[in-house]
């Protein structure tokens, strides 16, 4: 009963449409993490590394990791004859840490996703694959971020010699947790107490999607925070730059200009006074966050979506299908995702696979 009605609340306000549309939300691709390299070092001093499966299994997806997700993407079709479809959320560049470090800190650089990836034996290859994919309709990117990281919370851990930030620094890493928490995660982008960083934010984001439009040859219309974390502050100049979407937590914590936080809820389809609409998922599907049944779970809540006339809009992330580190993970997570699929098309044949900007069309 109590599920019930949380299930209505959560529900019944919003956009609704009597199709049965399916859209993947997948964060975090185009960014660094902790490489394995780096987490072989530091696991020596905090074991506890590992228990993170950000730590334990991220990284920039492969050739093999592309090539395997989209022969499973392609596999299962819906009522139209057409593929599954990711929405990756992507950030486009990444730190680049031979500049930062060679200003002795007092300079942020970055450089771009594909210049991240012109690192890599098989970048061309890499880059080869995106481009197919967004050819193909089957990995729409839209925008995570001009970085997975918040460059002034960052640059103030390595200016004050962060045991943990440095060590991570010098492989060429982030994402492991400070040796001093402070009161903001450096890994959240948007996040911000002081009021002057709101400009910084905006002209970083713009700078983003720009180098986003440079990168995949078109504009993005989504804008995903990493942590789902940023002030309504952003959202003029997200407006003026081409962003219709923002996707939101249903109970979101906004950051204000003191270093605490407020809460707000929201709902699909929600439209702010600028005329954006809020993006809200309503399916989890994380294969490799614990023991549960990822796909059984998954498809629990799509049934709850399509009830109450709601697109199922599906929450993963990219540590779930890559196999750089143990591909044994990519296995799982991709056998996971094809017996998804397989389940939705055998409940719902009338199904429609969709790209997030095509959900309310």
């Amino acid at each position: 009963m109590l599920k019930s009605i949380k299930d209505f609340i959560i529900n019944f306000q919003g956009y609704k449409t009597k199709r049965k549309l399916v859209a993947f939300l997948v964060d975090d691709y185009g960014t660094i993490r902790v490489s394995t390299e780096a987490l072989k070092e530091l696991e020596k001093n905090d074991k506890s590394l590992t228990e993170n499966r950000f730590n334990k299994f991220d990284d920039i997806a492969s050739k093999q990791d592309l090539e395997d997700l989209f022969k499973v993407l392609k596999s299962v079709k819906d009522k139209n004859g057409k593929p599954a479809v990711f929405t990756p959320m992507t950030v486009v560049a990444n730190p680049d840490f031979k500049s930062i470090s060679e200003s002795n800190f007092s300079n942020y650089h970055y450089e771009s996703f594909y210049q991240t990836l012109d690192k890599f034996a098989e970048g061309n290859e890499i880059k080869q694959l995106w481009k197919e994919g967004i050819e193909q309709g089957i990995f729409v990117p839209e925008f995570h971020g001009r970085e997975h990281l918040n460059v002034r919370f960052w640059m103030n851990y390595l200016r004050n010699k962060d045991e943990n930030i440095l060590k991570a620094f010098n492989h060429n890493s982030i994402g492991v947790n400070p040796k001093i928490k402070q009161n903001y995660d450096y890994m959240a982008a948007y996040d911000l107490i002081e009021k002057d960083h709101i400009d910084e934010l905006n002209s970083i984001t713009k700078d983003g999607l720009d180098l986003f439009e440079k990168l995949f040859g078109y504009r993005s219309v989504l804008f995903t925070p990493s942590a789902l974390i940023h002030h309504d502050d952003m959202h003029s100049d997200l407006n003026s730059v081409g962003i219709k979407y923002i996707d939101m937590a249903r109970s979101r914590m906004m950051p204000n200009y003191t270093g605490a936080k407020s809460k707000k809820f929201h709902y699909l389809g929600q439209t702010n006074n600028l005329g954006q609409k809020y993006i809200t998922r309503n399916v989890m599907f994380e294969p490799n966050k614990d023991n549960s049944d990822a796909v059984k779970k998954a498809l629990t809540e799509i049934e709850v979506a399509f009830k109450y006339n709601k697109p199922a809009i599906i929450s993963s992330h990219r540590v779930n299908f890559v196999g750089g580190k143990d591909k044994s993970n990519r296995e799982k997570g991709l056998n996971d995702l094809k017996r998804l699929l397989e389940g939705i098309v055998s409940k719902w044949p009338e199904v429609e696979f969709v790209a997030i900007r095509d959900i309310f069309n």
